[in-house]
């Protein structure tokens, strides 16, 4: 029952929040329509063979996972399990005890119940990556369509329409890159707590991203570019003598590392030896077990697969549709970040700390394309909105079209070449 309440509820708090927000009209109806469309495709994406994964695929693994831990909380007692609770569950036990808070509330299965929170944090999603392409100075109407297109592209419609964890992914890798963008030109408390926050989220979500995210923010704390090297100086330091202490008095860095490995493992190990058995859309690459070799074919994989001529599931099919629009934004983060060189290093920068260290850290891991197409999607949603910095404001262009009229008018009191009045 609680399940179905859920549904109506996550609903109107995407109508709610995208209000309070100053959402147009048209904006409200656009997100209650992508909710709406997700809920509806929970029914297909599963139980239609040709939508379906034929292992079930990860949503299925999440359900059962989340019933586990329902199944420990009735006998022992409600707590946050994680692996050394439940061995089984692995590295990513954010969204699996989410999962099973609202199948426990609910008392027993309820996919339309989890998947609403997906189809939510989807919204959330694009309402934050709006409001961050307004603030780092995107025009109005191109900020708006880019994430109209985000919204409905096909591979973020699949995979936030079931109890996948790509929508909570996404949310909190803008919402810590966001706080770092924030953070580099003013730093305040609020910005400072999001982004923490977004990165312990990540780091119950996807291990590895934590390394990806914390970099922007810690570029965003230091504050390079600014006029001062005050800031930047010391906040260095501080970070320097932090990382030291922490090194020397505790065992956080070897269990980060250790966390690493086995979140790397478990996602690209077992499955991509499954994928490529079954015949999938598993990739080898002639490195002799060097993730270091092969590094540019590994890389054109990365960002540019699925090729069209690749065959597989239908996931890895619509991702082709994603992959077309991904390229045209690959060169319109180009033009962005020519542009950002002259006037704002230091958010090319946050964006650059991201970008660049989790393209060669997927790279070098890549084994199926299926499993990259959906891992790559941060990256992908943070090069649109670096790419919706390539186009000019439209008060920008008006400006420069108005100070072109004035410069064409001859000065008051003066005569053009060649007027009468002139010779």
């Amino acid at each position: 029952m609680f399940g179905i309440i859920l549904v109506p509820l996550c609903m109107f708090t995407v109508y709610a929040v995208a209000r309070r927000l100053g959402a147009s009209q048209r904006l409200i109806r656009v997100l209650l329509l992508a909710f709406a469309l997700r809920m509806g495709f929970l029914f297909v994406v599963r139980d239609v063979q040709w939508f379906s994964h034929p292992a079930g695929g990860d949503s299925v693994g999440y359900e059962m996972l989340a019933g586990l831990v329902v199944e420990y909380w009735e006998n022992r007692g409600f707590a946050y399990i994680t692996v050394d609770q439940l061995p089984v569950i692995g590295p990513t036990t954010l969204p699996i005890n989410l999962f099973a808070l609202v199948m426990y509330l609910n008392g027993g299965p309820t996919r339309a119940g989890c998947t609403a929170i997906i189809a939510m944090m989807a919204c959330f999603t694009c309402l934050l990556f709006l409001r961050l392409a307004r603030y780092l100075g995107a025009d109005e109407k191109i900020a708006e369509r880019v994430m109209y297109l985000i919204l409905f592209m096909p591979s973020f419609m699949l995979y936030t329409s079931d109890m996948f964890k790509d929508g909570l992914v996404i949310f909190c890798v803008i919402g810590a890159v966001g706080s770092s963008t924030r953070l580099a030109r003013r730093f305040t408390m609020p910005d400072f707590i999001l982004g923490v926050v977004c990165l312990a989220a990540v780091w119950g979500i996807r291990y590895y991203l934590l390394f990806a995210c914390i970099t922007p923010l810690l570029v965003g704390l230091a504050g390079f570019g600014g006029r001062s090297m005050v800031r930047p100086v010391m906040v260095s330091l501080g970070i320097v003598c932090m990382a030291m202490a922490v090194g020397a008095y505790t065992h956080i860095i070897e269990d980060a590392r250790e966390s690493a490995y086995t979140a790397f493992d478990f996602s690209y190990g077992w499955r991509a030896q499954l994928s490529s058995h079954r015949g999938g859309s598993g990739v080898s690459f002639d490195d002799h077990g060097d993730p270091t070799q092969a590094l540019p074919q590994k890389l054109a994989y990365t960002l540019l697969a699925p090729f069209p001529w690749m065959s597989g599931s239908f996931g890895l099919n619509v991702g082709k549709i994603d992959t077309l629009i991904f390229y045209f934004f690959i060169y319109r983060a180009l033009v962005a970040a020519r542009r950002l060189v002259w006037t704002d290093k230091a958010l090319l920068m946050t964006f650059l700390t991201f970008l660049v260290p989790l393209t060669v850290i997927y790279a070098m891991s890549v084994a199926n394309v299926g499993l990259v197409l959906r891992q790559r999607m941060p990256i992908v949603v943070m090069t649109m909105l670096l790419a919706t910095l390539s186009w000019p404001r439209a008060e920008t262009e008006a400006a420069a079209e108005a100070e072109h009229e004035d410069d064409s008018l001859p000065a008051p009191g003066l005569a053009r070449q060649g007027d009468p009045a002139g010779e």
